[in-house]
């Protein structure tokens, strides 16, 4: 079924990443969520230290960027072998998109 969020399907932020550290997700289907506040409509990355390998973006929306995924302020990512399909954004980014400093290691 279908989840409405008014932020985003998965939210990351500087307080919960003082808490966990790194976080990693593997074999992870993500999929149907709204983000109608405009940002990352399946997931928004604020501050965070993420490794993902095989996560399935699909039919995700934001009302403003980053369908799929919007990566925010001085962000760590590592993206292997994941599929971005079918998500949308109202303004840029259908699938990605980045705002400040974002290291992208792979």
């Amino acid at each position: 079924h279908t989840h409405t969020h008014t932020h985003t399907g998965i939210t990351s932020d500087p307080y919960s990443q003082g808490l966990l550290g790194q976080i990693v997700m593997e074999d992870v289907e993500i999929t149907d969520n709204i983000a109608f506040g405009g940002l990352g409509g399946g997931m928004k990355v604020e501050k965070g230290n993420f490794t993902m390998s095989r996560v399935l973006f699909r039919n995700n929306t934001a009302k403003l960027s980053g369908g799929a995924i919007s990566f925010q302020s001085d962000s760590v990512v590592t993206i292997t072998s994941c599929s971005f399909i079918d998500s949308t954004a109202g303004s840029n980014g259908g699938a990605l998109s980045a705002d400040g400093q974002v290291l992208s290691q792979t």
